[in-house]
């Protein structure tokens, strides 16, 4: 059986979530073949498609699930989601239940594919890294002398912001939590450009983990 591209290891790169959102427009004669080829609601109605994997790797049961909709009904402009996440975490972009007879992501993204159209995706990705192997390279948590002034005795965490000019390239939120805690959080957003692909979902981890690693990582 080929191997399936859209089958990330989240667990491999320490993640535990990743989301991608972007809007795309399609003409309407587009539009019918994609729908047709992956699900159709219906001539008439609003277009609306959604789509799942479920999978195991590195011993853990991940799951990829999205959809695809128009903004309204006859509308080219339709917006697409896609969310990895591990179990037990629930997804986070379609409310339960859902249909079990539904296109499975890789099938989804090569449809997408044909049409060659360059995207700008939204990101959001988190990262779980165990405490006591982990190298930071931001000096967290930081402490303070007991004052009435200063309503904190720690800062384990901090927000970063990166941009070029206006642009903003990414922000990285390093959570380090309490001291009982055994782990380090990093909560990654950013764009990524690309046209859709079957490796789409495999390029997005990789940016997400590289941006990650910039503050902080397990030796």
């Amino acid at each position: 059986m080929p191997t399936d591209p859209t089958r990330l290891d989240l667990v491999g790169y320490h993640a535990d979530r990743l989301q991608v959102k972007t809007e795309v427009d399609i003409e309407l004669s587009e539009s019918a073949q994609l729908f047709c080829a992956i699900g159709n609601s219906g001539d008439d109605e609003q277009r609306l498609q959604l789509f799942r994997t479920s999978y195991r790797r590195s011993r853990t049961e991940h799951h990829s699930i999205g959809y695809i909709v128009q903004s309204r009904p006859d509308a080219q402009n339709h917006y697409f989601a896609l969310e990895y996440f591990i179990s037990p975490g629930p997804p986070r972009l379609i409310p339960r239940p859902m249909p079990e007879d539904v296109p499975a992501t890789m099938d989804v993204l090569e449809v997408l594919s044909s049409l060659g159209i360059e995207q700008s995706f939204s990101c959001d990705m988190s990262f779980d890294y165990i405490k006591e192997r982990y190298r930071s390279s931001i000096p967290l948590p930081l402490t303070a002398e007991h004052s009435p002034s200063v309503p904190w005795t720690e800062i384990s965490g901090i927000h970063f912001v990166s941009s070029r000019g206006r642009l903003p390239l990414y922000d990285v939120i390093v959570e380090h939590g309490d001291p009982d805690s055994d782990w380090v959080m990093h909560m990654v957003s950013f764009a990524y450009s690309g046209e859709f692909a079957l490796d789409l979902p495999r390029r997005i981890l990789r940016q997400g983990s590289e941006i990650s690693a910039r503050f902080g990582a397990v030796s």
